[in-house]
């Protein structure tokens, strides 16, 4: 018997366009420039890898977010 996932569609609100941008400082910027209350965060592992993403990116932008006093939340948590 086939299991049937529930499945819901959400969109990204600060996108960090690091499919095009390789610098963690302007990813984190871009991002930053487009956070609000709420705003939910699109980050790719394409185009970096994956360690350089978490260790620069991710790290750069959490300190962001912190010092900005946002909390940051995963994705499932703001949906119920």
């Amino acid at each position: 018997m086939a299991r049937l996932l529930n499945l819901t569609v959400v969109g990204w609100s600060a996108g960090g366009l690091d499919t095009q941008l390789t610098e963690p400082e302007r990813i984190v910027a871009r991002v930053a420039r487009r956070l609000e209350p709420g705003a939910i965060i699109l980050l790719h592992d394409g185009n970096i890898p994956a360690a350089r993403l978490v260790a620069t990116v991710v790290k750069l932008l959490l300190d962001r977010l912190r010092a900005l006093e946002y909390q940051v939340v995963r994705l499932d948590r703001m949906l119920t």
